[in-house]
């Protein structure tokens, strides 16, 4: 097992080695743990047992690459002494122990907001982040990728905080302009749209980038009950910013609040809001600077609750 498992790796860090510097590349890949075998030694006929390797791998982006340019201020993140711009990311890995017997095939999935969520397609159950830990034979004997000797991968790709857990990550570098007397951290900022569905008119929506700043003038909030309405501006008395600027909530207050203009029989969706967001806070790794709509998950009861758009700068990080 370790020999071919080192024996891929060295593999891979010389093409590492030979490939142009100009070339988008993983530079580096550290192994932090390794279970052979695991899914507690159940072996599968034909296939044999698996194995588990858990790591981080480490790459750099050239900025100057027209390939690279559609990453939001790229332009502006920090470099290192070969002029390229790094990231990383964790990995889990299952394997056949033996390759000889595997199928050839990988079954990828970039996980859900960090969380792995191949069960269904795997047909198993229980292991959450770490599927190595199942252990049960009869979930084993009934699973579809193993059996058929499937190399099952997992890799983080949002900025989710730390690469030491199970839970897949990415680490990104943040933008910055350079720093001057009017802009002394360099934070850039920019219009942000978001477009979010509520269920209780009282309750907080949380922003996808944080406001740079609360000042409410320099956002503008709509509400409409159904998608077809036209929406309406929600004035400033009528929403509020939490202290932190990461979220929005509406005045109890329903001075504001009007009736639908469309059709009088409500669609069977829930009410929508949308906003374009204040400027997110510095160290908001990702910030696009293209409008997002996102659609209303549809729903057996009618609307009963309001919909905004909201337009506000935000700050902007390269990813």
């Amino acid at each position: 097992m370790w020999t071919k498992t080192t024996g891929l790796l060295a593999l891979a860090a010389a093409g590492l080695i030979v490939a142009p510097l100009a070339e988008a590349r993983i530079t580096r890949i550290e192994i932090t743990a390794t279970e052979s075998p695991t899914f507690g030694g159940f072996t599968w006929p034909g296939v044999g047992q698996y194995e588990k390797i858990v790591g981080k791998a480490f790459g750099e982006v050239d900025p100057h690459s027209r390939q690279n340019r559609e990453i939001v201020d790229i332009e502006f993140a920090p470099r290192n002494a070969r002029g390229n711009v790094e990231y990383s990311f964790n990995f889990y890995i299952l394997k056949p122990i033996d390759l000889k017997k595997g199928a050839d095939k990988m079954m990828y999935e970039p996980p859900n907001r960090g969380g792995k969520t191949w069960t269904a397609l795997g047909r198993v159950t229980g292991g959450g982040d770490d599927p190595g830990s199942i252990t049960d034979p009869a979930v084993l004997a009934n699973a579809f990728l193993m059996p058929r000797g499937y190399i099952i991968g997992f890799s983080g790709w949002e900025d989710l905080g730390t690469l030491d857990t199970l839970n897949a990550s990415a680490n990104f570098p943040v933008a910055h302009f350079a720093p001057s007397a009017a802009n002394p951290t360099g934070t850039i900022t920019g219009p942000s749209y978001e477009y979010i569905v509520v269920g209780n008119p009282a309750a907080s929506a949380a922003l996808s980038y944080p406001a740079a700043t609360l000042d409410k003038t320099q956002a503008t909030l709509t509400h409409r009950v159904h998608l077809n309405d036209a929406p309406q501006v929600v004035p400033a008395s009528g929403w509020n910013y939490n202290t932190t600027g990461t979220a929005i909530s509406l005045v109890a207050a329903a001075s504001w609040r009007t009736t639908s203009t469309s059709s009088p029989t409500p669609p069977r969706t829930p009410s929508r809001t949308a906003w374009a967001s204040p400027p997110c806070a510095t160290g908001t790794p990702g910030c696009a600077t293209r409008s997002a709509t996102i659609p209303a998950i549809p729903t057996r009861s009618p609307a009963t609750s309001s919909a905004s758009t909201r337009k506000s700068p935000r700050s902007r990080a390269a990813c």
